[in-house]
C-alpha cells in the first residue's frame, strides 16, 4: 500500500511539474530581486570567489552562498537558459516538499485522502507562486520541513521507545543545508515548533532527547567550515557582517521594510487561501474542545499536533519583535494543509461554506478581470480565458463539495491552479515587458552599435541588465539630466515610476521618438 500511494504521489506530482513547466520557461525574470542574484552569481564567477558575493561593486553579505551557488552554476553551464534553470530550483523544491510532507505527515490517513492532500496543497496559490519565483525561499522551505519530519519520526521513536538513534547526523546537517541557504530561521522554526508540540503533549522533559545538544555541535561544526571559507575570501569584516550583523537584522526584523507585529494576523487570511478560514474554525475548535476535555491529548496523533505546531512556530517567530515580507510565511502553507486534513471532514455544513469562502477570489477572479480590464496592462483574450476556466472550474466544484469530502474538493482545487497556471504562461509574452527588463536591452540593440552609454531614470536594480548585454555601461540620472548634455549622446531608459511622477515626461518623450516597453520607456539613438 505504502508503495502504490508513494507511486500515485509521485505521478500526482508529475503533472504538476509538466502543467507549471512552461511558465518558468517562458516568464522573464525581474530586476528586483530575481536578476539582481543572478548579478551577485555573475560577479563571484568574474571574481574566482565562492563565500564572498558583491551587489554592483558593494559587498552582499545578506543571504549565505547556497542559493547563489545554484546560480552560479547556472550561468556557468546552461548560459542560454539560465532564467529557465534557477526557476527549475524553485518548482522542483515545491513538488520534494509536498512528498516529504506526504511521507512524514501522511501517516494515519487514507492511501487516497494522502494522494488528495498532496495535491490539495497546489490549490495554495501563494504557495504555487512560491514555486515559480526564482528565490531562495521554496528551498529554504524544503530543508526547513524534511529536517522537521526527520524530527518528527524521531519524536515518534522517543517517546514510544524512551530513546532514538535516528537522524544523529542527517537531522543537523540538513538544518545547516537550510541556514545555508537563507539563514538562522532554519533553526529557530523546528527548535520552536518542536517545543510547542512538546508542550501540547506535556513531554517537554523529552526535547532534548529529541533533538539532542550534539546536533548543535554538527550544525556549529559546519558553521565554522564555512566561516573559514568566508574568512579566507573575504576577510573579518566580512564575516562579522554576514554572521552577526545580518542574522541580528533578520531575527529583529530591522530589514529595511518595518511592519507591525500584528500584520500577518490581517493579512494571513489572504495568503492561506483557499482553507485559511476552514482552518482558523478548526484551531479555534480544537482549543475549545481541549478546554473542556473532549479531546484527550495522549489519544491525538503526533503529525496533526506537529503540523499544526510548525505553523504557529512560523507565524509566531516571523510576527515578532515585527514582521517579515510575506514570503517568509511560505514554510507555514503545507503543514497548514496536512494539520487540516487529519482533523476534519466535509461531514458538517459549516465546514462545506468556510470552504467554499476560502475560494470564492476564485470564482469571482472572471468578472473581476473583466470589471478592471483597463488597469491591466497586458490584458488579452488569453488572460480571459485563463480567468474563465478558474472560476467556471470554481464554481462546479461547489457540487463536488456538496456531495463529497475536503480531500476531494482540495484536490480538484489543487488542479485547477495547476490548469489556470498552465493556461496563464501562454499570455507571459504580453506580461514579460511589465514583468522584467529584458525586452528594454533588446530595444537598445536595434540603435547605434557605436553608441553604448545608457542613462537610466528611476529603473531600480538598472545594472542587472548587464545581464543580458555587457556592451552597455549604464548611468543612473536625475530627471533634470534627461535632456541635457550629460545624456544627449546616449539611450535613455525612463521607468514607471518617473512616468507616472511627471504626466507629462511622457508627452515629451514620445515628441523624440521614445517608445514603450511594458509600462518603461526607451529612446534609442540611431
Amino acid at each position: 500500500m505504502e508503495f502504490n500511494t508513494n507511486r500515485k504521489i509521485i505521478l500526482c506530482l508529475f503533472i504538476f511539474f509538466v502543467l507549471l513547466l512552461p511558465f518558468i520557461y517562458l516568464r522573464d525574470l525581474n530586476a528586483l530581486n530575481e536578476l539582481k542574484y543572478l548579478n551577485i552569481a555573475q560577479d563571484a564567477l568574474n571574481r574566482g570567489t565562492f563565500f564572498t558575493f558583491f551587489e554592483n561593486g558593494v559587498p552582499y553579505a545578506d543571504k549565505p552562498p547556497l542559493y547563489l551557488w545554484w546560480c552560479m552554476a547556472a550561468l556557468e553551464f546552461f548560459p542560454e537558459h539560465t532564467s529557465f534553470f534557477i526557476l527549475l530550483i524553485s518548482l522542483i523544491s515545491s513538488l520534494l516538499t509536498v512528498y516529504i510532507l506526504d511521507l512524514f505527515f501522511g501517516e494515519g490517513l487514507s492511501e487516497q485522502n494522502r494522494v488528495f492532500l498532496a495535491i490539495g496543497v497546489f490549490s495554495s496559490l501563494f504557495w504555487v507562486c512560491g514555486a515559480l519565483l526564482a528565490r531562495m525561499d521554496m528551498l529554504f522551505t524544503f530543508f526547513t520541513l524534511w529536517a522537521f519530519g526527520l524530527i518528527l519520526k524521531r519524536a515518534k521513536e522517543v517517546i514510544t521507545y524512551g530513546e532514538s538513534a535516528y537522524g544523529n547526523f542527517l537531522i543537523p546537517f540538513i538544518i545547516f543545508l537550510g541556514i545555508f541557504t537563507k539563514g538562522p530561521y532554519a533553526l529557530l522554526f523546528p527548535l520552536v515548533a518542536l517545543f510547542i508540540a512538546l508542550v501540547f503533549f506535556k513531554q517537554q522533559k523529552l526535547f532534548f532527547k529529541i533533538f539532542r545538544p550534539s546536533f548543535f555541535f554538527i550544525i556549529l561544526l559546519c558553521v565554522i567550515v564555512w566561516l573559514f571559507g568566508v574568512l579566507y575570501e573575504g576577510g573579518y569584516a566580512y564575516a562579522q557582517n554576514l554572521f552577526i550583523a545580518q542574522s541580528a537584522k533578520r531575527l529583529s526584523g530591522n530589514l529595511g521594510h518595518p511592519r507591525p507585529f500584528y500584520y500577518f494576523g490581517l493579512h494571513f487570511w489572504y495568503l492561506s487561501l483557499p482553507i485559511s478560514f476552514f482552518a482558523f474554525y478548526g484551531l479555534l475548535k480544537l482549543i475549545r474542545n481541549i478546554i473542556l476535555n473532549k479531546v484527550n491529548a495522549s489519544n491525538l496523533r503526533l503529525e496533526p499536533v506537529f503540523a499544526l505546531s510548525f505553523s504557529i512556530a512560523v507565524f509566531t517567530v516571523i510576527s515578532f519583535p515585527s514582521s517579515k515580507l510575506e514570503i517568509y510565511a511560505l514554510p507555514l502553507i503545507p503543514t497548514l494543509f496536512y494539520f487540516v486534513g487529519h482533523f476534519f471532514s466535509a461531514s458538517s455544513s459549516i465546514v462545506r461554506q468556510l470552504l467554499f469562502l476560502g475560494s470564492l477570489p476564485s470564482f469571482f477572479l472572471l468578472p473581476i478581470v473583466i470589471l478592471f480590464k483597463e488597469e491591466i496592462p497586458f490584458y488579452s483574450e488569453k488572460i480571459v480565458i485563463s480567468a474563465a476556466i478558474c472560476s467556471l472550474s470554481t464554481l462546479a466544484s461547489y457540487f463536488l463539495l456538496k456531495k463529497g469530502s475536503v480531500f476531494k474538493w482540495l484536490a480538484t482545487q489543487g488542479g485547477i491552479v495547476g490548469v489556470f497556471v498552465f493556461s496563464l504562461s501562454f499570455s507571459l509574452s504580453d506580461a514579460n515587458p511589465y514583468i522584467g527588463v529584458k525586452d528594454l536591452v533588446f530595444a537598445l540593440e536595434k540603435g547605434n552599435k557605436a553608441i553604448n552609454g545608457v542613462c537610466v531614470l528611476e529603473i531600480k536594480n538598472f545594472y542587472t541588465m548587464k545581464l543580458y548585454n555587457s556592451r552597455f555601461e549604464y548611468s543612473e540620472i536625475k530627471s533634470n539630466d534627461l535632456f541635457g548634455s550629460k545624456c544627449k549622446n546616449n539611450h535613455l531608459l525612463i521607468g514607471r515610476k518617473a512616468l507616472k511622477q511627471d504626466p507629462k515626461l511622457r508627452d515629451r518623450l514620445i515628441k523624440i521618438g521614445a517608445q514603450f516597453s511594458g509600462d518603461n520607456m526607451v529612446l534609442v539613438r540611431k
